[in-house]
């Protein structure tokens, strides 16, 4: 067995095995149930920005529902990923969500799968919805989706669970920090290795996710322009409470 034991940022060398690992994610279904909330926009959703875009799943079910989609994530090894998946015709931009800046705003903004957990600070999360502000056109739609502080308390919380992938072994360590609302999620994976036949090569590394009241999401939001703003139980349209596990906000 060979390690690769070094703390890299996160999803730079889970990026190769991601989407067998999320294959039972339902993203046609996610992608239908985001696309419902395009009509609130005021105009026609032509142009969309995918925030967080990761390996470029989503991504691609929107290009192929006709909508222009340029994608953006910090990892440079998802968006490897994405391009093989996605073509040239794809823009896909390295950048970070609170600091890309580009010369055109857009009809709908997303960011999908609890990404924005991942910013850690109040203040993180301010800088990413004003720029996610820049660029939305006037009576644009902004969709996202959080993973709750009761989800990652009691669902995340401390707890060990090992999954199989096909000859992928996954090993999920979660440790729930009740003073900060911080979940920190030590992630294995265990892959054949290619340059050694009948071994396996380890990955590991550190993914970490704050919660956040949702009120105070929804007061962020306000700040940077937002003037309504909608909380809903993932996939429903049932308003949403602390105790979801998952919540959806739309925002223009």
């Amino acid at each position: 067995m060979r390690s690769s034991r070094s703390r890299p940022q996160p999803f730079e060398r889970i990026a190769p095995y991601y989407d067998r690992i999320m294959q039972e994610v339902e993203y046609e279904e996610w992608v239908r149930y985001v696309e419902s909330f395009f009509p609130w926009a005021k105009g026609e959703v032509r142009e969309v920005l995918d925030l967080a875009c990761g390996t470029g799943t989503p991504t691609k079910i929107l290009v192929q529902h006709g909508y222009r989609v340029v994608g953006i994530d910090r990892s440079v090894a998802m968006l490897r990923v994405a391009r093989r998946k996605l073509g040239p015709e794809v823009p896909l931009i390295a950048a970070d969500l609170r600091k890309f800046a580009l010369r055109k705003q857009f009809d709908a903004v997303l960011c999908l799968f609890d990404s924005l957990n991942n910013l850690l600070t109040e203040l993180e999360l301010s800088e990413a919805f004003e720029n996610v502000r820049r660029h939305l056109r006037d009576g644009g739609v902004f969709v996202f989706d959080v993973n709750t502080i009761y989800a990652l308390e009691h669902y995340w919380g401390n707890d060990v669970k090992v999954k199989e992938h096909g000859d992928l072994i996954t090993i999920w360590r979660t440790t729930y920090l009740p003073g900060n609302r911080l979940s920190r999620l030590d992630f294995t994976v265990f892959a054949p290795d290619e340059e050694a036949p009948g071994c396996y090569r380890r990955v590991d590394e550190l993914h970490l996710e704050r919660g956040y009241p949702l009120k105070t999401l929804k007061t962020l939001l306000n700040r940077a322009g937002f003037r309504r703003v909608y909380l809903f139980r993932h996939l429903t349209r049932y308003t949403a409470s602390e105790k979801d596990l998952r919540v959806t906000f739309v925002a223009r």
